[in-house]
């Protein structure tokens, strides 16, 4: 893999100030510089994109042996679950996917992979820049390039050429999904990376329902159809690639009894509801996954709750 959870490098980094080199307005983190959080994100993610398809194009021509050598990806991701059938929540759905997505015979089994060694140094939420478009189409999809007008970066045919396909597979990370609320009032006199979508991500529906069951993590909820909705989406939009899950788990507080903990029926749960949705998505909706990691091994440290969070399997 080239890069993992870019996003986090583009968005909480340069926008939120959360992540090193906390770029950001003091008026949206009181620790971070003055900077300028309309024009920061994007350049950030489009030189992230240029320096991945680079890496790519020299293992591909000096370092891959063989077909079986595969580079990729991988992208911390959302499903955005729509809020009614009415057109506006329908866009707003889109557009939320393609801020953080597209910055947008039976399928052969590989292989089964569950992610079991070592837990993750976990970020917080957010939206990125698009991803799957530039790399699998070599642009920026047309409702970001709408919303975001001169303040996005323009490729050049040579790297147009350099983005287009330059993977062999995409790494999926999912957790969780979310509802895009359409036609949120954005101040034209701050205008910045995390509001041109103009939709608000929210567990909650119209009726104040959350979308599943909370986790641990304050913006952790279950919701096992999400992750064959974003594998069905992947497949039809992006040309049916070959896709990794590359982490998938739930976690928990730390402060369980033992006995309690050693049942782990929570976690067997969520495991049991996701796994089987993702073998739904290869035998009827015909995805190409050809791998899944859970995450289960070691506790990780997290950003904003440090070893708070419990990720592991108990076996």
């Amino acid at each position: 893999m080239t890069f993992n959870e870019p996003w986090a490098l583009s968005g909480f980094a340069d926008d939120d100030g959360v992540f090193v080199p906390s770029r950001c307005l003091a008026r949206v983190n009181p620790l971070c510089l003055a900077e300028n959080l309309a024009i920061e994100p994007y350049i950030v993610a489009h030189h992230i994109l240029l320096s991945h398809a680079a890496t790519v194009q020299v293992y591909r021509e000096k370092y891959k042996k063989n077909e079986d050598e595969k580079i990729g990806i991988t992208l911390f991701i959302f499903w955005f679950e729509l809020l009614s059938n009415r057109t506006i929540d329908i866009k707003a759905s889109k557009i939320a996917l393609d801020f953080m997505f597209g910055f947008n015979d039976d399928v052969k089994r590989r292989g089964y992979f569950a992610w079991s060694y070592l837990d993750n140094f976990q970020w917080n939420v957010g939206y990125t820049s698009r991803w799957m478009d530039p790399l699998t189409y070599g642009q920026y999809p047309r409702r970001v390039q709408n919303l975001v007008g001169d303040r996005l970066l323009k490729f050049t045919d040579n790297e147009i050429k350099l983005l287009k396909k330059s993977y062999d597979f995409i790494g999926l990370q999912y957790y969780t999904s979310y509802y895009a609320k359409p036609n949120v009032y954005v101040d034209p006199n701050f205008v910045r990376y995390k509001t041109d979508s103009h939709v608000n991500i929210t567990p909650y529906d119209y009726n104040g329902n959350l979308i599943g069951e909370k986790a641990y993590s304050p913006w952790f909820y279950i919701f096992p159809k999400g992750i064959r909705r974003l594998l069905k989406y992947t497949k039809d939009t992006y040309d049916n690639p070959a896709i990794y899950i590359t982490e998938n788990g739930v976690d928990n507080n730390n402060i369980q009894p033992v006995d309690e903990a050693l049942k782990d029926q929570f976690r067997i749960n969520y495991y049991r509801n996701h796994t089987w949705n993702v073998f739904k998505s290869i035998k009827e909706d015909k995805v190409n996954v050809t791998g899944y990691f859970a995450w289960s091994y070691i506790d990780n440290f997290e950003w904003n709750i440090g070893y708070t969070s419990d990720l592991v399997c108990i076996t």
